[in-house]
């Protein structure tokens, strides 16, 4: 199996994009200034995005979906990704408590090439136990790789959610630790606030624009700059519903590598 670098939503192996990440960790600081910004009075918001990028000199395209609902006294964030090339990434990250940030364990995966790889990853709010194997299941009895891992700590799949949780004034200051499976290590990585832009969107099928915060997530010991970190766009007014639902500080779009990530539909439901 390819080595896999580890990016921080999207979680396409090597062959596809140049790297991603897992697991991530904040600081107290930054945690206890987060708010649930998602999923107000038991609704599901659902978020689908547009992706285009380049493998060398090939494009590739395809639909990402991130959903975000309520799960017993939880909730669950599901991702599920199509890519024309046959890619696919499927996966769920679970937390125990609704008024909760730390997840409780994640499930991806990933199918290339009529391949499909498996990862499993469990917090016990000490300690990180990742689980791999082939096909779409973990077999019982796998045995799992352990690392020591400090509270607050954030799955991949959640952290564009997390995001959209911080108040983006002069007390923003986010960094955070990520358990790489393909390195069986802790890397660190920190995001800074970047100026405002506006960036186009689509929903139910019309489409508008609104001015975003930017936000640059890099690894620690690289310059947070355009050229080499990843960028997120993060509305900055609410994004009201044609069912008067409103979205708070919706994430418009993102950049990782070659790939550009633009949001082409939402909706919120209810059951």
């Amino acid at each position: 199996m390819k080595k896999v670098i580890l990016v921080i939503l999207t979680v396409i192996i090597a062959s596809v994009l140049a790297f991603s990440l897992t697991a991530c960790n904040s600081n107290v600081a930054t945690d206890k200034l987060l708010r649930l910004n998602w999923c107000d009075g038991g609704f599901t918001e659902t978020f689908t995005y547009s992706v285009s990028g380049k493998v060398g000199e090939t494009l590739v395209t395809g639909t990402l979906t991130l959903t975000i609902k309520p799960a017993g006294s939880g909730y669950v964030i599901e991702r599920q990704q199509t890519m024309d090339d046959g890619t696919t990434i499927n996966g769920s990250v679970s937390f125990s408590k609704s008024g909760s940030f730390l997840p409780s364990e994640s499930v991806l995966t990933t199918e290339k090439g009529g391949v499909k790889t498996t990862q499993k990853v469990v917090y016990d709010g000490k300690k990180v136990r990742f689980y791999q194997a082939d096909g779409d299941t973990i077999p019982e009895g796998t045995a799992a790789s352990e690392l020591d891992i400090s509270s607050p700590y954030y799955d991949n799949m959640q952290f564009y959610t997390i995001i959209r949780g911080a108040s983006f004034d002069k007390k923003f200051n986010l960094a955070f630790n990520t358990f790489a499976p393909g390195e069986n290590n802790v890397v660190k990585l920190q995001c800074s606030l970047g100026a405002t832009e506006n960036k186009g969107y689509t929903i139910g099928g019309e489409a508008n624009s609104t001015d975003c915060q930017v936000v640059y997530i890099a690894l620690t010991s690289a310059p947070v700059s355009t050229n080499q970190a990843f960028r997120a766009y993060y509305a900055k007014s609410e994004i009201e519903l044609s069912n008067h639902y409103k979205l708070k500080q919706t994430l418009v779009e993102f950049v990782e590598g070659n790939f550009t990530y633009t949001l082409k539909d939402a909706s919120a439901t209810k059951a």
